[in-house]
């Protein structure tokens, strides 16, 4: 078996990679988990990848500290930007945790079920993708997403919300479904990618803490691979954003909905 240190670094360096893209961190980190250690609880694997959310919820708020900065500096100023884009944050976190709460006790008692759910979601989700990429790809006319922020309805909030709050399920993508449901709404790609990093912040810090408060104890090793998760996080971050500002729409949509696909099947055979 490998050591403990070896597979806790190499989970948070997983969880810090996987967190911005539109498969399930949790489940990957669950799964590489389960094939390290396969004598740990449920629990604690639950607990442990819930808090390396810690780091990835840092790295989010280091890359977008001037955004953060803004908002609430100018939050005050009714009809601002800033005031708009913070109402429309606590709007769509407040539906999230809205639908996220009966999901979350219908999975304390079908587990198992749900898991096989979420995966098979995704994989109907990843399905949408290719071939709506592949439509735009060989389509005579292209979509042409413009929204940013400034033009988010309460509407847009409640929406993608609730559509968030489903990523509690094992296995489904928070990214991957906050995205999708911004490119629904209208949102351009670099601000679909930018609104949903930014919304996680305040799920993933939640996640976070209840991972910290139920694990049964906390290691050095374990503050560690969140230093890892957050380091590698902030990495992968910016990577992700420069390489969606250089490609197409169409090449944006396949390559999510492929990356989706292999990810879910992945889980579904080592699972």
């Amino acid at each position: 078996m490998i050591d403990i240190s070896i597979y806790k670094i190499i989970l948070g360096a997983i969880q810090g990679i996987t967190e911005w893209l539109p498969i399930s961190s949790q489940a990957l980190v669950l799964v590489t988990n389960g094939i390290f250690d396969p004598d740990s609880s449920f629990g604690n694997l639950v607990y442990f990848a819930l808090t390396l959310h810690l780091g990835t919820c840092l790295s989010s708020l280091i890359y977008y500290r001037s955004r953060i900065f803004k908002i609430f500096k100018n939050a005050f100023i009714s009809k601002s930007k800033s005031y708009h884009e913070l109402v429309f944050y606590i709007i769509t976190t407040i539906s999230s945790f809205i639908s996220a709460l009966p999901i979350f006790v219908f999975i304390i008692f079908v587990d198992e079920i749900s898991e096989i759910v979420g995966v098979i979601g995704m994989i109907v989700l990843g399905l949408i993708y290719l071939t709506g990429g592949i439509f735009q790809y060989f389509g005579t006319k292209r979509l042409n997403l413009n929204k940013d922020i400034s033009k988010a309805t309460n509407k847009d909030g409640i929406i993608i919300g609730l559509i968030q709050g489903f990523s509690i399920i094992p296995g489904m993508s928070r990214s991957g479904l906050t995205i999708t449901s911004l490119l629904l709404r209208g949102f351009n790609k670099t601000e679909s990618l930018n609104i949903s990093f930014l919304l996680g912040i305040p799920v993933t810090f939640v996640a976070g803490v209840t991972g910290l408060i139920y694990l049964t104890e906390i290691l050095f090793i374990d503050i560690l691979a969140i230093i890892i998760s957050f380091l590698i996080g902030y990495i992968s971050i910016k990577f992700f954003i420069a390489i969606t500002n250089k490609i197409e729409f169409y090449s944006f949509v396949i390559t999510i909905g492929i990356m989706i696909l292999i990810s879910s099947g992945i889980y579904l055979l080592i699972a």
